[in-house]
């Protein structure tokens, strides 16, 4: 990138001399350590004239946060990330004459920014020059060094490179090079680069088990070169010194992390790498450049959060170390960080955005917020179309309905689990069934469990349904339009009435006709099967669970809202069921999924390590969910091979 080495800019002078405190702590709590306001909008919501102006813009800016800062999604979306490398790359060959070196120096083979950038001052200029020369040792690897100087490889045979002297730039052992070459001896005469043989293992990148009392400035697992050093460096010593100030205080001459700890911040790690781009490029940030170092991801991006969960270590009892004295010992053994990184940003966004608590708004206000909430969400992509079949039930307070997703064409409904549903039907190839239960227009109120309506397949052709298992009432429907074969289609949802793919349809003379196969994700149990007892969860929590119970199920004894409660499950779909971590429904998913199995059914369990219950619906938003929403369209192709 170019540098524009020259005088400070005066409006950055300005904004530094006005309040020199305000500027540090700024950049304290930023992301990479330097204040730059963040930008939310991706590189692929504008024009490409747009975009192309702010990359321009960048360009001109030049330094390492130049191109970017323009847009935030460059690090995360590989075809974001291709808008800008090819940017850099029409640069390099609008800079060097020779269309044969530029296109050498035009990097094709890692995404922009996920190897070190560089800042320069006419370094693609030199190229120009008469008496220089750019040989690609990817072409024309080096054979040997003699006293006349490079013997190359030439496709013609072997070329003389005459030199007078040649400066070797070999590379180096980062991040724990400079660590493990000194002789640090821990517990049992085990050696840091023994423990370290197949990757660096820390605790916040400060501490290592087997290690007491030793602490790693910017070490392996902490922002470090992905920072600006000055603060991370600074940040590190002011923690370990109120480290030592506190254990001194308290009676405590020892500290060492927990496995336990140690193990869950390598995860983490692992984590916060595999959100981004970083791991796709052969480079020294995941010790590729070492030959025989194992390929792993060895820095945490973030200033800000990293300093807030060191922050929480210390004030949550030094979550994570063991602490002993003469006096005695301490441990407080968990994991800091569990949540995935980016839902936990996501979390931490809404929670600046001070939302209310929908269980405190009423069925109506509930309603309008969510319909608000899913309005600003960006457009869904032209993966799937949508066909209506509703029924109504004008005696009841809701009527039910379905909504086919298939594999080409738009969906029209911006709900999140419309888009998610969309979405398994493209990666699929398969139509998808999304569940939904509304009120009946020109109602307010909220319909209660059971009711013969609330368990139906809408759209039924003169066809009894409802479930004699499930506890339903059958009720006669009448065909509003054509629909797929359920044979080749399976159900997908999450609102009351879940238990409708547990109920068994009545047979017809041809026989039951019932969906494929179930794909109830991470919710496939009501409220109604919910206890009171205290659940972590978040966005869907304890309190909101209650309201939903009280709402929808208050006696909590219909099959209708939890499947777990059917006097049997014999005969019903395959199912795919995924559970999240962070859940108050996580326990029943995983009930009904040994349920199912234990009574023969096809089911396919994945527990979701690190999410949430909406996570998965973050289709646009969130990306560690991805791998999971993958398995769910690959459990729909399995239901039909």
């Amino acid at each position: 990138m170019p540098a524009h080495n020259g005088p400070t800019d005066p409006e950055k002078r300005a904004q530094y001399d006005a309040d020199p405190k305000a500027y540090r702590e700024a950049a304290r709590w930023s992301a990479a350590g330097v204040p730059i306001e963040p930008s939310e909008v991706s590189a692929l919501a504008v024009s490409d004239e747009e975009r192309e102006a702010a990359y321009e813009a960048g360009w001109q800016e030049g330094g390492l946060f130049g191109l970017g800062r323009r847009f935030n999604d460059i690090l995360v979306n590989p075809a974001a990330n291709e808008t800008v490398s090819e940017f850099v790359r029409n640069k390099i060959r609008s800079i060097v004459d020779d269309p044969e070196t530029a296109e050498a120096l035009c990097p094709t083979t890692f995404p922009l920014s996920t190897k070190r950038l560089c800042v320069d001052t006419g370094y693609y200029a030199t190229y120009n020059r008469d008496n220089v020369r750019l040989v690609d040792l990817r072409s024309t690897p080096i054979e040997t060094i003699t006293e006349q100087g490079i013997d190359i490889a030439a496709a013609d045979g072997t070329e003389h490179l005459e030199f007078d002297d040649i400066v070797f730039a070999v590379g180096f052992d980062a991040m724990t090079g400079p660590i493990v070459s000194v002789d640090i001896e821990g517990r049992n005469g085990v050696s840091l680069k023994q423990k370290w043989a197949d990757g660096p293992h820390t605790y916040l990148g400060l501490t290592s088990v087997g290690f007491p009392n030793l602490f790693m400035i910017t070490g392996p697992g902490s922002p470090s070169v992905l920072s600006n050093m000055v603060v991370s460096i600074e940040q590190h010593v002011e923690w370990v010194t109120e480290t030592l100030e506190r254990m001194r205080k308290d009676g405590f001459t020892t500290i060492e992390p927990t496995p336990t700890a140690e193990a869950g911040w390598g995860q983490h790690v692992n984590d916060c790498a595999n959100i981004t781009l970083f791991p796709q490029a052969a480079s020294w940030y995941m010790g590729v450049n070492v030959p025989g170092k194992p390929r792993v991801p060895a820095l945490r991006r973030g200033v800000d959060n990293y300093r807030d969960t060191c922050d929480r270590v210390i004030a949550e009892g030094f979550l994570g170390f063991r602490l002993s004295g003469p006096d005695g010992e301490q441990c407080n053994d968990g994991v800091v960080n569990r949540l995935q990184h980016d839902v936990a940003t996501m979390l931490k966004l809404m929670a600046e955005l001070g939302l209310p608590p929908i269980e405190t708004l009423g069925a109506v206000g509930a309603r309008e917020f969510m319909t608000a909430t899913n309005a600003v969400r960006d457009p869904v992509p032209r993966s799937a179309r949508s066909s209506t079949a509703p029924t109504r039930a004008p005696t009841a307070t809701w009527r039910t309905g379905c909504t086919v997703r298939r594999p080409t064409g738009r969906i029209r409904s911006s709900s999140t689990t419309t888009v998610a549903d969309g979405r398994s039907a493209a990666r699929s190839g398969r139509s998808v069934l999304s569940r939904f239960v509304r009120p009946h227009r020109g109602t307010g109120g909220v319909g209660r469990l059971p009711a013969r309506s609330r368990s139906a397949v809408p759209g039924g052709r003169r066809r009894r349904v409802g479930g004699t298992a499930m506890g339903g009432r059958a009720r006669r429907r009448t065909r509003r339009r054509p629909r797929p074969d359920r044979r080749r289609r399976v159900e997908c949802g999450r609102q009351p009435g879940r238990g409708r793919v547990a109920a068994r349809p009545r047979p017809r003379r041809t026989g039951p006709r019932r969906p494929a196969a179930d794909l109830p994700r991470h919710r496939p149990v009501e409220a109604a099967s919910v206890d009171r007892r205290e659940r972590r969860g978040y966005v869907l929590t304890k309190s909101l669970m209650e309201w939903f119970i009280e709402q929808y199920a208050p006696d909590g004894s219909s099959p209708l809202a939890s499947p777990l409660l059917a006097d049997s499950l014999i005969g019903l779909p395959p199912a795919a069921i995924f559970t999240a971590e962070f859940d108050p429904l996580r326990d029943e998913g995983n009930a009904y999924a040994k349920a199912l199995e234990n009574a023969g059914v096809p089911v396919r369990h994945e527990e979701c390590r690190g999410q949430t219950h909406t996570a998965f619906h973050a289709v646009d938003m969130l990306i560690s969910p991805t791998a999971h929403r993958a398995d769910m369209a690959a459990a729909v192709r399995d239901f039909f091979d």
